[in-house]
């Protein structure tokens, strides 16, 4: 599996790192943060003139088409500053996807340097275009401010939970577990264990928290009965409060260290 992810970067990147109009390549995600195991794609970033950015994927294709048949091309997706695609080839693992990432050179974003899902591993950058910036703690600071009051809005509309419950609609009672109860959890946990990722909700969850936050939040996801559910909830709501109890105990949410 490694073998055949490093002869894929490394073919991608001895490529365009002698074409001109290629400014700098880096990878995100789990090579940035060391982090690959036998199941991790490859996100694969390419920094190139505008002019240059619609021929690309182009050229995507030729090089992992040497190395292989590909089985599986996605469609091109476009938003305002990034295009990207997804590609397979055909004998490797199902969980290699090679998700390529292309970005115009006139608008691209500095890096945040504290945030592990926009952290590249560079490859190559010709003319310094990768800059990083630090975090701006108030910014962080009244987002998470807000976000606490909609999750404790949303956590006093229990009972939205409750009355499905006391339908019998099982489908109904779980999207509302989990939309009105598990998630602000989940989000308040975020708050206070990694506050610089309060937004992240489930992403990397198991990695982020202790192993015993990530036990009793596994147990808050198992229910086979109505009566499993509305223990799940009452269990959910009290931990809930006690996590806001000890966020809102602090004088200031960024004395939360920033981990």
């Amino acid at each position: 599996m490694e073998k055949i992810r490093l002869e894929i970067i490394d073919r991608v990147s001895e490529y365009f790192r002698n074409k001109n109009y290629v400014q700098a390549c880096w990878l995100g995600w789990s090579d940035a943060n060391n982090e690959t195991d036998q199941y991790s794609d490859i996100d694969y970033f390419i920094c190139a003139n505008d002019e240059k950015i619609d021929f690309i994927f182009e050229e995507v294709q030729k090089i992992l088409w040497k190395i292989w048949t590909l089985d599986y091309i996605s469609t091109i997706y476009d938003s305002s500053n990034q295009k990207w695609q997804t590609f397979h080839i055909s004998w490797t693992p199902e969980s290699l996807h090679i998700e390529v990432w292309l970005i115009k050179k006139s608008i691209w974003m500095t890096f945040e340097n504290w945030n592990p899902a926009f952290k590249p591993k560079i490859i190559f950058d010709k003319d310094n275009i990768i800059k990083f910036k630090e975090i701006d703690k108030i910014k962080l600071t009244n987002s998470i401010i807000q976000s606490l009051g909609e999750y404790k809005d949303f956590v006093k509309e229990y009972a939205r939970v409750e009355k499905y419950i006391k339908r019998w609609n099982y489908i109904e009672a779980t999207n509302y577990y989990i939309k009105y109860i598990f998630m602000p959890l989940v989000g308040v946990l975020r708050i206070y264990y990694t506050p610089i990722l309060y937004n992240w909700w489930r992403i990397h969850i198991s990695r982020h928290f202790p192993n015993d936050i990530v036990i009793k939040l596994e147990q808050l996801m198992k229910f086979n009965s109505f009566d499993d559910l509305e223990k799940n909830l009452n269990s959910a709501q009290k931990w809930f409060w006690e996590i806001v109890k000890n966020i809102e105990e602090k004088n200031d949410l960024l004395i939360i260290d920033l981990k």
